[in-house]
């Protein structure tokens, strides 16, 4: 992500497509989320994405063209984590339930 943040309006990153291709990368685990082997990941892909989409944001709506593929990865992405056919474990508590629903908010 740092150095994502430090390159990410260099040309040789916005036309090799690496916000896309980071948003790919999280999507699995994203869509995954409670049925994710380790639970740890998906938490850290959530604030890997948020922090990346914070990042990249400005560039992907000045060069729209050249992020029409990340646009679309993102919304499946979006799509998968939020509405997903996966379910919170029975062994959740109610802190921990609260915190996924925050991690949902802020991800919309």
């Amino acid at each position: 992500v740092e150095i994502y943040r430090s390159r990410k309006t260099e040309e040789s990153i916005i036309a090799g497509h690496i916000m896309e291709n980071i948003v790919k990368m999280l999507r699995g685990p994203l869509g995954l989320k409670y049925s994710c082997p380790s639970q740890s990941t998906w938490l850290l892909c959530h604030t890997t994405l948020l922090s990346v989409v914070e990042q990249g944001v400005d560039t992907a709506c000045e060069r729209a063209p050249d992020f029409e593929g990340m646009w679309t990865e993102l919304g499946k992405c979006l799509e998968e984590f939020l509405f997903g056919d996966h379910r919170p474990p029975l062994s959740l508590t109610y802190e921990e339930r609260m915190l996924h629903e925050q991690l949902d908010v802020k991800m919309i």
